[in-house]
């Protein structure tokens, strides 16, 4: 028997060979004998399968196959047996060699179980490992898989997957366990930069759990970058990852859907090196003490910056430092024991090495303070040096004390930009100005004025309100906080006349009004008084369970009207917090360790809105957690990047800033990543609506107006929700 080929080629089976038949054949087609990877001739039942551009012909044989003609060349013929292959070759290859290796097949045995079980093998190397490459269903027993490295999943309905690596060599036998408990489980696809795979160790802890259940993290070893966790049964889990030579990584949190997997891709960084060297007056800065800060995302004024390295300098005045992740850091050297330090500001890349040389010598700044030109003793002399968009830091401060002529002196270590401030000797800041300082020094003098601004914080019931905080910001943007003693009373002083603006407020009382206050250059101004009213307040305890306390966790009042953000606070060890009120109805979001993504409405007892005392109002945190996974895709199909999405939650809008709260703790963005994807764990279990940020508003959204809106689904607890989204550039939904 014979397979005619259009143009008069043909392939035919013979007692396992493959060989050319009909009218003469061209030389470069020749028989193809089957082997094993043995080098064994195949004597048995086989499939072949010859596909062309619009054909697709297959025959089943244990002996010649019957006549078949197709209509165009094959492109491809592939070649599969109940013990052997499968293989695949272009039909152009088939001109040589003389043989076809089609390898055994490996085998996996399952023991049988109470419960119908499936089989899934998934490529490793595929680009998606939800599609399996094959499957089986009801396995029992034995089943004979093609050889190749195989992620393996068996799955009984109801219970985790149990997932192994089978790297299923020609005829191997392997044994897999089946599913033992519910439960979901979870890859980890871990690499370099190049995309080789790493090795080392994977600790897992609950992402939604309190820290001080003193739970043991759940420890991991990982091989040729493949990390398997199986049977996990917490609803969202946040992982360690930790290789030799390079940097640990914690990606955000993971989650699935009870009964299935998933997948996770981490790219590790090794970090970059810093070599530097230090030389004070031209010699080698020996034992000069050296610090690597890193600068907050978002500065703020006089916040002190989080250590990275430290240590001292060698003999050659070297400092060094490996695995440092990619990113600016503050350099800080202090070149004498005693004395003050000089910030550098540096930019460390992954893979790379910074050789950074210092040479310091010491700068003279001098100068005097006076006020109304008379010499003023004790004042302090605060300098700072400071980097193009960042505020000071206190921990690179250089001190100075005005004696009783007002003289001051001080020794920086480089010229640069500083700011300078002045503070009275009961630590009220009085001036402030910023100044260039060459390497040759400089004078900086302060003139405060004569006139000073004094005033009271006093309550509706014209008590002294200790402690009240004002708020002062002068024409420049120099803005400084007086504490009121006592009795209420505060004071400022300044360099310069011209229009101020300042307000008190304190934790449970309103925000007063801004007051506008004209500064004269001489004369005197007449004291002020501040209204401080007592704001209603919620006083509440925070239960994940009742009767157990739900402490760390972030607690947030919120107009229901407005949707605005009242007050956030966090849970105190016993579970307590204290929040502004916001009407007869407070809504309260929480979001934080042992507590999912929830909202309360709280009735607020009358006496409250008068600012008396209750009792605390006993909240219990969500019982059944859920979670969604989203992709965006745009018409043409692209993903939609960095896209921030807002929630409903039950029917409550959900600010922006607890939702990005919410995130973070969790380790996820608010916005979808450069694959168009966003994952929102840890919510409430129930009613959920996802809107695009770009088409909604929330007031929009409160209004129960469809603008931007995604996605309407029911979460039952314990769910993970996953759906792929089309959404048109005006910001509305295609098809869900």
């Amino acid at each position: 028997m014979k397979v005619v080929l259009a143009r008069s080629f043909a392939l035919a089976m013979v007692t396992g060979s493959i060989m050319a038949a009909g009218e003469a054949p061209p030389p470069a087609l020749r028989t193809r004998t089957l082997v094993n990877d043995r080098g064994r001739r195949i004597e048995g039942p086989m499939n072949v399968c010859a596909v062309g551009p619009s054909v697709r012909v297959c025959w089943a044989f244990s002996e010649p196959p019957p006549s078949a003609i197709l209509e165009a060349p094959p492109v491809q013929v592939s070649v599969e047996g109940p013990e052997h292959g499968p293989v695949s070759c272009l039909f152009a290859d088939l001109a040589a060699p003389a043989v076809l290796v089609v390898p055994r097949k490996a085998i996996i045995r399952l023991k049988p179980g109470p419960q119908p079980a499936t089989l899934s093998l998934y490529s490793l190397g595929a680009p998606d490992l939800r599609k399996p490459s094959h499957r089986w269903q009801e396995v029992a027993g034995e089943v004979r898989i093609p050889a190749g490295r195989w992620l393996a999943s068996v799955s009984v309905a109801g219970l985790a997957p149990r997932l192994a690596l089978v790297n299923g060599r020609p005829g191997s036998t392997h044994e897999l366990v089946r599913p033992l408990g519910p439960g979901w489980s979870a890859v980890l696809l871990v690499s370099d930069r190049e995309g080789k795979p790493v090795g080392g160790s994977l600790g897992v802890v609950d992402a939604e759990a309190a820290p001080e259940t003193g739970r043991s993290p759940r420890a991991e070893r990982f091989t040729d970058g493949v990390g398997i966790l199986n049977g996990l049964g917490m609803a969202t889990a946040r992982m360690t990852i930790t290789s030799p030579g390079f940097l640990p990584e914690t990606p955000g949190a993971m989650a699935a859907a009870p009964g299935t997997f998933t997948v996770k891709s981490v790219t590790l960084r090794r970090g970059g090196r810093l070599e530097l060297t230090v030389t004070r007056d031209a010699e080698p800065a020996r034992g000069a003490r050296c610090l690597l800060l890193e600068p907050p995302l978002h500065p703020e004024r006089n916040l002190r910056l989080r250590t990275i390295a430290e240590g001292t300098c060698d003999s050659d005045g070297r400092f060094v430092r490996d695995g440092l992740a990619p990113r600016r850091y503050i350099l800080r050297v202090f070149p004498m024991r005693d004395g003050p330090s000089f910030d550098d500001s540096i930019n460390i890349a992954d893979e790379t090495t910074l050789s950074h040389a210092l040479d310091l010598v010491p700068v003279s700044v001098d100068g005097r303070v006076t006020r109304a030109e008379k010499a003023l003793e004790g004042f302090s002399i605060r300098a700072s040096r400071v980097f193009p968009g960042e505020s000071p830091d206190e921990g690179a401060d250089v001190v100075a004390s005005s004696d009783e002529s007002g003289r001051y002196e001080m020794n920086l270590w480089s010229e640069g930009s500083y700011w300078f401030v002045v503070t009275t000797p009961s630590g009220q800041s009085a001036a402030q100005k910023r100044e260039w300082i060459p390497r040759s020094g400089k004078r900086v003098d302060f003139e405060l004025l004569g006139v000073a601004l004094a005033g009271r914080v006093l309550d509706g019931n014209s008590v002294p309100v200790q402690d009240a905080v004002v708020a002062l910001r002068d024409q420049t943007g120099f803005h400084r906080l007086a504490r009121t003693d006592g009795e209420g009373t505060f004071t400022f002083l300044f360099d310069k006349q011209g229009q101020v603006s300042l307000f008190a407020d304190k934790e449970g009382y309103r925000r007063s009004p801004t007051l506008d206050v004209q500064i004269p250059d001489h004369g005197s101004i007449d004291p002020i008084e501040i209204r401080l009213l007592k704001d209603p307040s919620l006083r509440g305890r925070l239960e994940r369970v009742p009767g157990v306390p739900a402490p760390g966790v972030s607690v947030a009042s919120v107009d229901p009207l407005t949707g605005a953000a009242a007050q956030g606070a966090v849970t105190s060890a016993d579970g307590t917090f204290e929040l502004r009120a916001t009407g007869s109805v407070t809504r309260v979001f929480m979001t934080g360790p042992g507590c999912a993504l929830a909202a309360r409405d709280v009735p607020l007892p009358p006496e409250s809105a008068e600012g008396a005392v209750q009792e605390p109002v006993v909240l219990s945190c969500a019982t059944g957690t859920a979670g969604l996974v989203l992709q965006l895709r745009n018409p043409a199909g692209a993903p939609m990047a960095g896209e921030p999405v807002r929630l409903r939650l039950g029917g409550r809008v959900v600010p922006d800033d607890v939702l990005a709260r919410h995130q973070q703790w969790l380790g996820l963005g608010a916005a979808t990543d450069s694959a168009g994807r966003i994952d929102a764990l840890g919510l409430e279990s129930g009613a959920v609506e996802v809107y695009l940020a770009r088409g909604s508003s929330p007031q929009t959204i409160g209004a129960g107006l469809p603008n931007g809106l995604l996605l309407r689904q029911e979460l039952p607890p314990g769910s993970l929700f996953e759906a792929t989204i089309t959404v048109e550039p005006t910001g509305t939904r295609i098809t869900p």
